[in-house]
Parts: C-alpha cells; sequence; structure tokens
C-alpha cells in the first residue's frame, strides 16, 4: 500500500512541475506523465475508473492541445468515451463523480475561457478528491486538497489584479 501512495506522490510531483514551464509543450508532456502515473496508481488500488479515466484525461489533454480546430468532433468523441468507461468500470455511485468531472473539464478546455477553465478546475478537484478518499488514494486527496487551494489563490490574485 506504501508504494501505491508514493507512485501516487510521484504523480503528483510531474503534475505540480508542469507548471513550472513557459513552453505549452513541455507543460502539457509533464501532465501527460502526470495522468499515466496517476492511472497506475489508481489501477493498483483497484479503483478502475479513475484508472480508465485518467487515461482519458491524456486523449483529451492531446486532443485540446494538438487538435482544436475540430472542437465539436473531439469533445463528443471523449465525452462518448468517458461515459464508456463509467459504464464498463462500475465501481459505486462515486464513480459517477470523476465521470462527470472529466466531462465538465473537457468541455471546458474546448470552450471556457481561462475563468472557467480555473472553476472548472475546483469543481474537478473536488471531484476526484472525493473519489480519491472512498478509493484510499489518500495521495489523491491530497494533491486535490492542495489544488483547490491553489486555484483558489489564483481567482482572488486574479480578481484583485482586474480591480
Amino acid at each position: 500500500m506504501l508504494f501505491i501512495q508514493v507512485l501516487g506522490f510521484i504523480a503528483f510531483i510531474f503534475f505540480f512541475a508542469s507548471y513550472i514551464f513557459k513552453n505549452k509543450e513541455n507543460i502539457v508532456w509533464f501532465q501527460l506523465i502526470s495522468y499515466m502515473i496517476f492511472s497506475i496508481h489508481y489501477l493498483l488500488l483497484g479503483a478502475f475508473t479513475g484508472s480508465l479515466l485518467e487515461l482519458g484525461c491524456v486523449g483529451s489533454s492531446i486532443a485540446t492541445n494538438y487538435h482544436s480546430n475540430n472542437k465539436k468532433i473531439y469533445s463528443i468523441i471523449l465525452i462518448a468515451i468517458y461515459i464508456v468507461i463509467a459504464i464498463i468500470s462500475w465501481e459505486s455511485w462515486y464513480s459517477l463523480i470523476p465521470t462527470i468531472v472529466c466531462i465538465f473539464t473537457t468541455l471546458s478546455l474546448f470552450y471556457g475561457n481561462a475563468f472557467t477553465l480555473r472553476l472548472v478546475g475546483l469543481v474537478n478537484s473536488l471531484g476526484w478528491g472525493i473519489y480519491s478518499y472512498f478509493v484510499k488514494s489518500y495521495v489523491g486527496v491530497v494533491t486535490n486538497s492542495f489544488l483547490i487551494i491553489f486555484i483558489l489563490i489564483c481567482i482572488i490574485m486574479r480578481r484583485k489584479n482586474e480591480k
């Protein structure tokens, strides 16, 4: 169990390290690595919905960053994939939480502005944090709690700068 939590912590490090880079491509690659490690983390916990949805996040990141000219097609495909994942990997009612937030996140990536992305990021982190609690991904709970605080700080700082 300790190894699994350490693996989640490594994914956490890659995710936050991604924000250090100025180059969008480096950010995307570090986040892709994070998603893949989190996928293995959830798989080892027996949290199949989380594992498969993290792989879906890989596809979502690639589509939104490299194929944004076909927003409607890619968003429909990704949402369909998330729904199929939820059906085939059903664990309990809490399997719906990350599925729903993945759908909202995908839509915000394709169609949202920066403020919308931050708000959806809050919902996303809250949803994944709740799911992580139920599947005993303690690192996932900590990661998402930290993300909620980080995003709230960003929103507050942006609002102050706009005034």
